[in-house]
């Protein structure tokens, strides 16, 4: 039960967080206000909030950032708290300040706290005296380029040089070597001008293959404070997060009882109130303390999921001045949980893509959460962070909690924009994640090695575009075939394998593995019959394969040809068919192999001399995916194109 001290709920924030301290609310009888720029009039969380305001236009610095209109909100709603989510104002400590002195609760860590874990230098100060293993590194802040020199040379190189005030991996820079300290010295110091008004840098030792964990942690206003575990955050890009997990792969429950002790002490010496989380790197079973957040953290729902706890209840709670009512030795840990942040960007270049979403269709069953505030119709806009949803699942053990991510992934569909859907399927499947054998520096080289590769048309080679290679370097597929089934040609999509070669002499496909050995194909293709009885592969692949050289005439080169209409063709000796949300092939009338043109992208596709004439040509590309289905079989087969359900 929460105290009668709320009444109502200002939420300083949106998206899916606002939702989901929406919900808290709501359970606990608490009324709630949206604040709202007017590019978020039809979000989620204001349409089902008891009262909302729009505090600005979207630029968020005029809204979501305005901490006069927020206030004028509160005040005008008859607010008593204000929940700041994570992100915007979560960890300012004047805005935390003036939502005190103006007689509301900031339900979060006191202005104090959260000023003093702000300063990383401080806050890392704080953290030796109480006890708290570190990075090995500068006391405070570097004075000059010689200290930095000198602080690199006890420590050894290789270091990083990080801003006091940084956070998201901005004024961060490595240094190799004496010969780079300077040049990072200087870039770190701009960029953290720029970006937080504060050119302090300090500099610690980098550690080549840490793992990033950290502690969640709540304590009340009565000294009572207890963690939640751990979570690993490994799986990171450019110090984005990914994908969380908890607990971690590689700790045990001795190793997390012993940090989780060391925390607790240190925060209930220095009179911690409410939630934060603590992060550490982890190498070679030791801990070292890098920063803590105070506030909650995007991850929070796998501890959540691990510990039945409700978080953001507990926020409520300890702000309203209750007491926790539970210690270290009721707090049991079920499973494992894991959570995907879908963010609406290219999964491959990991571009921004707003736009309207069609359709919308999230996941579901036993262990399966899903925080988001998408709905069909939505339009997510371009000013904000990308994240779109959480996919959060449990088990009873990691592998569990694997298949039924695995499962789930296949079963979300976000339409309408790019997600990076795609690219957590592929994580998923790779061997080394099954086995938790990653480290912060793992997704950037997967990353890497899934789009390190082009393809060449010339026959069964690929042309590799690592570090120093030449265009013309190539490396042959082996012809080792099995043949296809729906069932493998589906099991290698949803292992992100890409059919990417074709022969010229035969109807053999190549599949190459760019995610798992770089630019080095699989040992193996498959054989493709001439004409299939079915496709059960659902993706944005090209397939190509060689059809009959008596069909026609010999192969016409891709290219160009803006405006080009169905019924104006070519004949072609090479087939393919594509499964995509881009354009949709149509049959000629002959049902001979034909190539064609629409709009800019060149098609082409062969069908089997039984099948029927269709006249019917769409302009414009289907919305959604197409997937080709063969009816019957042998010279019997025919094919139609059907909507991939």
């Amino acid at each position: 039960m929460v105290g009668p001290k709320f009444g109502k709920v200002l939420i300083a924030n949106r998206g899916e967080i606002a939702l989901r301290i929406h919900r808290a609310c709501q359970e606990m009888g608490i009324r709630t206000v949206a604040v709202h720029s007017t590019a978020d009039a039809s979000a989620m969380h204001v349409r089902l909030a008891d009262e909302s305001v729009c505090i600005g236009p979207p630029a968020a610095r005029d809204s979501y950032l305005n901490v006069t209109a927020i206030l004028s909100a509160a005040a005008i709603t008859g607010a008593d708290a204000v929940h700041p989510g994570y992100g915007f104002l979560s960890e300012n400590a004047d805005f935390a300040e003036m939502v005190e002195a103006h007689g509301l609760a900031f339900i979060g860590p006191s202005p104090a706290h959260i000023r003093m874990m702000g300063d990383k230098i401080a806050a890392k100060d704080a953290m030796r005296r109480l006890g708290v293993p570190l990075v090995p590194g500068s006391p405070g802040a570097l004075a000059s380029l010689e200290e930095a020199r000198s602080v690199a040379a006890e420590v050894k190189y290789p270091v990083l040089i990080k801003a006091a005030a940084g956070g998201g991996g901005r004024g961060m820079k490595v240094a190799h070597s004496e010969a780079e300290i300077e040049e990072a010295w200087r870039v770190a110091r701009t960029e953290a001008k720029a970006a937080f008004g504060n050119d302090s840098v300090y500099l610690e030792k980098y550690l080549d293959r840490p793992r990033h964990i950290e502690l969640q942690v709540l304590a009340d206003s009565h000294g009572n404070v207890v963690h939640f575990g751990e979570r690993d955050c490994s799986l990171q890009r450019r110090h984005q997060k990914l994908v969380e997990e908890a607990g971690s792969p590689v700790l045990d429950a001795a190793a997390r009882d012993a940090l989780g002790a060391n925390v607790t002490q240190a925060l209930r010496e220095l009179g911690y109130r409410n939630a934060g989380t603590l992060e550490f790197l982890w190498q070679d079973d030791q801990f070292a303390f890098i920063e803590m957040n105070t506030r909650l953290q995007v991850e929070h729902p796998v501890t959540e999921m691990v510990c039945g706890i409700d978080l953001v209840k507990e926020q409520l709670r300890i702000a309203a001045g209750e007491r926790l009512g539970y210690g270290q030795q009721d707090i049991r840990f079920h499973g494992h949980a894991i959570e995907c942040r879908i963010t609406a960007e290219d999964p491959d270049t990991f571009a921004p893509s707003p736009g309207r979403i069609g359709t919308y269709h999230a996941p579901g069953g036993l262990g399966v959460r899903v925080d988001s505030a998408l709905y069909s119709g939505y339009a997510v806009p371009p000013h904000y962070d990308s994240l779109v949803a959480k996919l959060v699942v449990h088990g009873a053990n990691r592998a569990e909690a694997i298949a039924r991510l695995r499962r789930s992934l296949d079963e979300m569909v976000v339409d309408g924009i790019k997600t990076t859907l795609p690219l957590h399927r592929a994580i998923v499947e790779d061997p080394e994640f099954q086995r938790g054998d990653y480290t912060i520096h793992w997704l950037e080289r997967f990353v890497a090695r899934r789009s390190g590769a082009a393809y060449s048309r010339a026959g069964n080679r690929i042309v590799p575009l690592a570090a120093g290679a030449e265009a013309g370097h190539t490396r042959p597929v082996s012809r080792r075939h099995i043949d296809i089934t729906p069932e493998l040609m589906l099991r290698a999509y949803r292992a992100g394998l890409f059919p990417m070669a074709e022969s010229r002499r035969g109807n053999r496909l190549y599949w190459l593995d760019p995610e798992r050995r770089g630019v080095i194909p699989l040992d193996h293709g498959f054989h493709l019959p001439r004409r299939l009885l079915r496709t059960a592969l659902a993706g944005p692949y090209r397939v190509t394969a060689d059809a009959d050289s008596s069909a026609s005439s010999p192969a016409a080169p891709r290219r160009r040809r803006s405006g080009r209409i169905p019924g104006s063709i070519r004949r072609s000796s090479s087939c393919s068919w594509r499964c995509t949300s881009r354009a949709m092939p149509i049959r000629s009338r002959s049902g001979r192999m034909r190539r064609w043109w629409v709009g800019s992208m060149a098609w082409c596709w062969a069908a089997p001399s039984s099948a029927r004439a269709c006249s019917a040509a769409p302009a414009t590309p289907p919305s959604s995916p197409w997937c080709i289905w063969w009816r019957g079989s042998g010279s019997a087969a025919s094919p139609c194109w059907t909507r991939n359900s």
